[in-house]
């Protein structure tokens, strides 16, 4: 029911208690039972079951957690978490006040559990400082606990909101924390991340391993939306290698798979890297120059008063992903920081489409990847292109 009628009938014909109790039972059920399972193979369509009674079991969960006990209903809320994550809905969340029935209760390991899953909703939302501060919490209490699962969940996210040099050491530990308690789900996560952190230092052929170690393990599981980034990132990988076929194909194949997972930004990140591999110019009998020759091109030209009008207009137009791992500048704006000079129209043509368009490069929720024009290695030390292969 809209929210608006479902007030007016509680107000104008309460129902009776025992009724009451019934409907709440019925919907605090089939938030724990769906709530967990959207993203997996086995719980495709649990969005659509969940979706059109968001308001209902809002509103269940919410008189639930001011009862005599609020216990279930505290896992209830934090089972709806995957799908707020995933769709962006079920906004303002129920885990707040979820998170004060375990204080009030006293009840240290839903307190952390909600913590953490309100750090996931803020980071996968951009707030990371607000995210930071509650997996520090949340890690606290799992330690106390002497639950080893938790605090590697929390480390690992933690790893995730990081800059790259502290990125890595800390996945590192949230991956032998997870092989110690031998959580198979926890170990891809952590290989998927490995990969991200690869391939932001261009380290191709190690990004590529891990993405295929994550990917093996998510279809054992059948983790959906683990299946759909991985491929999405060995997309990733062989669009940095100019693969353009592999990638227009690894781009086609997680597509619907993020569709089915109810994923839109991965499925949005997608269509954007086929629209950009669409862009690119038919090839010649000339090939086309590698990116770090590129690179060279464009800090070695001089700007001129037109070129230079045209990158202002351009840096204003680009487009970034707007998503909480993801804030990176456009790859065809940003001046080189050896000689301060900006792409000319003639050197941008003659780069990969993504940098020619004036945007960034698609990602399946992993930190900026470097531009190319602010690379200083020359074209010699620039690693050998993969070549296709199917994982």
């Amino acid at each position: 029911l809209f929210r608006s009628v479902r007030e007016h009938l509680l107000r104008r014909h309460p129902p009776d208690a025992p009724d009451l109790e019934r409907m709440d039972v019925h919907y605090g059920r089939l938030a724990r039972e769906l709530g967990p399972k959207v993203g997996k193979h086995a719980g495709i369509g649990a969005d659509a079951r969940l979706i059109p009674e968001l308001a209902n079991l809002d509103a269940a969960i919410r008189r639930g957690l001011i009862g005599a006990d609020p216990g279930p209903w505290i896992d209830a809320a934090c089972a709806m978490t995957p799908l707020a994550d995933c769709t962006g809905r079920l906004e303002p969340s129920p885990l707040h006040p979820a998170l004060l029935a375990a204080e009030r209760t006293g009840d240290r390991t839903r307190q952390a559990a909600c913590l953490h899953d309100l750090a996931r909703l803020a980071a996968s939302r951009a707030r990371d400082d607000e995210a930071r501060a509650q997996l520090d919490r949340a890690l606290v209490l799992y330690r106390d606990l002497n639950d080893t699962l938790g605090e590697a969940n929390c480390v690992r996210r933690l790893g995730k909101l990081a800059l790259a040099d502290e990125a890595l050491p800390l996945t590192e530990q949230a991956l032998a924390l997870y092989v110690r308690v031998g959580d198979p789900l926890g170990e891809a996560h952590c290989f998927l991340h490995l990969g991200e952190l690869a391939l932001d230092g261009d380290q191709y052929d190690a990004g590529r391993q891990r993405f295929e170690q994550a990917l093996a393990i998510y279809r054992r599981l059948g983790d959906l939306l683990g299946v759909a980034n991985c491929i999405q990132s060995l997309a990733d990988v062989a669009l940095d290698c100019e693969l353009e076929d592999e990638a227009r194909k690894r781009f086609t194949e997680a597509l619907p798979l993020h569709r089915q997972a109810s994923h839109p930004s991965g499925e949005a990140d997608c269509r954007r890297g086929l629209s950009l591999l669409a862009c690119t110019r038919p090839r010649t009998t000339r090939s086309r120059p590698s990116r770090c020759t590129a690179a060279s091109a464009i800090c070695s030209a001089k700007p001129s008063a037109s070129s230079t009008s045209a990158t202002s207009l351009s840096s204003t137009s680009a487009t970034t992903r707007p998503s909480g791992d993801s804030r990176r500048p456009s790859r065809s704006t940003a001046p080189c920081p050896t000689c301060r000079a900006r792409p000319t129209a003639s050197s941008a043509s003659a780069s990969p489409p993504w940098r020619a368009h004036g945007t960034t490069r698609p990602s399946a929720g992993s930190p900026s990847r470097c531009s190319a024009s602010a690379r200083t290695r020359t074209a010699s030390a620039r690693p050998a292109a993969l070549s296709p292969s199917a994982s």
